[in-house]
Parts: structure tokens; C-alpha cells; sequence
């Protein structure tokens, strides 16, 4: 089965080409990895040009205008021609048997979203920390918080069709967030998580999931958007989130600090 992977590629001079060799470097070779290139970057567009006349699998898409994340991802999806879609951002990296084992998982369960662990890492740092998640991942502890990162995931087109980003609300992220919560409470997508660290997060200084009440805002549209929960649920589910995002940062980061 061909996979396609979609990889929107903007100010990542110092790492797409990590990125971009993770995902061809997979021990699943039938795939096809497209990098849609987020405006004029004469640099960038260098590096991707060299590895596609090396490696035919990666098809370079090129944007004469900054057109933003959500709407490269949706270019890169309404051009798969994979029977299943995955992602990888420019700034984050696979492990080597990350489709094959994510893969198996999908065939095994009959699934038709699956996801799994992975890891953490500083921009400019060697060290890597597993993300803090539970032992299962689905539908009702969705609801707590987004425990798919986007870069682990992949969806069944031959299931569930072409999924697309639903443009946010100006002033929102979390549009990942916004999809899964889509697939699995409006189109009852099945679910299977693979517990073991697949990928690497980068974090990176400055981004947009940086800013902390912008996400907890982010969060709670979504969860009135699907889950439409009472006043005093919504309360609780928005404590829970700050919660795990204090004890999440504070592992997180203790680890990097020593």
C-alpha cells in the first residue's frame, strides 16, 4: 500500500533535511513524501531540489505565497495518492520503523487512525525525553487533552476518504487537535495507539504552542466544538488540561536541565 506523507516546509533551513531523510530513510519504502514548500525560500527549495533528483519519492510542491500551515497541509492531502496519509513536520524526524510498525497496527486491528509515542528533544540539544501519555489512547481521553502528536499520526483514505484541516477560528491553534476530534466524535474513526516512541518532537523557541493561554483557549473551543460538555464538566476537563500540561512541562524540562 502507498502512504503518503504530507510535510509543509517554512523557515526550516536547519532541519528539513533531518526531516525529509526520516521519512525516505523508512524501512517501509513504498511511499511518497510531499513537501509543500510555504512561499519563496531560494534556500530551502535548494536542499529539497538536490534530495528529489536523488530520490523520486519525494514530490517538491512550490507556494508563490505564504499561505500558512493549516492550507499546506490540505494542498499536500488533496494531492496523496496514497491509500493512507501521514505527516511530518519539517522540524520534527521519524524513526526508522515507525510507518512499518504503525502500519502493522493498522492492518492487525482494522483501524483507521493510529498514532503512538515519541519523544522529545531541544532544538540544538542531543538528549530526547519520552512524552508523558497513557497507557491507551481513544476517544473519551481525547477529551483531556491532545494526546496525538501530529507527527506520529496517519489516517486511512481507502476508510475514512481524504480528511482535510478545518480552517480555525483567527486567533486559534490546535488545528491537529481539531481534526482528531473530528475523526473520531463526527466520523467515529477507530483508534489504535502504539505505545512505543516512533518520532521526535523539536521543540523549537518561539513557536506558536508556546503560548500557553492561547492553547487553553484553542482547547476549549474544541471541546464545546465536539464534545459539547455541561458548564461544570467543561470546568473540570479545562483543569484537567492545565494540570497535565504543568506536570508535562515539569518533566519535560527537569530532565533537559541536568
Amino acid at each position: 500500500m502507498l502512504v503518503s506523507v504530507v510535510m509543509p516546509v517554512f523557515k526550516a533551513l536547519a532541519t528539513v533535511e533531518r526531516s525529509v531523510l526520516s521519512v525516505l530513510n523508512q524501512t517501509y519504502s513504498h511511499l511518497e513524501l510531499i513537501a509543500v514548500l510555504d512561499g519563496p525560500d531560494p534556500a530551502l527549495k535548494s536542499i529539497l531540489e538536490e534530495i528529489s533528483s536523488r530520490d523520486a519519492r519525494l514530490r517538491l510542491v512550490c507556494s508563490s505565497k505564504n499561505r500558512g500551515t493549516i492550507r499546506s497541509r490540505n494542498i499536500g492531502v488533496r494531492l496523496a495518492r496514497g491509500g493512507v496519509v501521514a505527516f511530518c513536520d519539517s522540524d520534527d524526524y521519524w524513526l526508522p520503523e515507525k510507518l512499518s510498525g504503525q502500519l502493522e497496527v493498522m492492518m492487525r486491528d482494522q483501524t483507521d487512525l493510529v498514532c503512538s509515542g515519541y519523544y522529545y528533544q531541544k532544538f540544538g540539544r542531543a538528549s530526547r525525553v519520552p512524552a508523558l501519555l497513557p497507557r491507551t489512547i481513544g476517544i473519551w481521553i481525547m477529551r483531556y487533552s491532545n494526546f496525538i502528536a501530529l507527527s506520529t499520526a496517519m489516517y486511512s483514505v481507502t476508510n475514512l476518504g481524504k480528511c482535510y484541516f478545518s480552517d480555525q477560528s483567527e486567533g486559534l491553534i490546535h488545528e491537529d487537535y481539531d481534526l482528531w476530534m473530528n475523526l473520531l466524535y463526527t466520523r467515529n474513526a477507530r483508534l489504535s495507539f502504539v505505545s512505543a516512541p516512533m518520532a521526535v518532537i523539536l521543540l523549537m523557541p518561539r513557536s506558536r504552542s508556546s503560548n500557553k493561554l492561547l492553547a487553553l483557549h484553542s482547547h476549549r473551543a474544541i471541546l464545546i466544538k465536539y464534545v459539547v460538555p455541561q458548564k461544570i464538566e467543561l470546568i473540570v476537563l479545562i483543569i484537567a488540561y492545565t494540570v497535565f500540561g504543568i506536570v508535562k512541562r515539569l518533566r519535560l524540562y527537569i530532565p533537559f536541565s541536568s
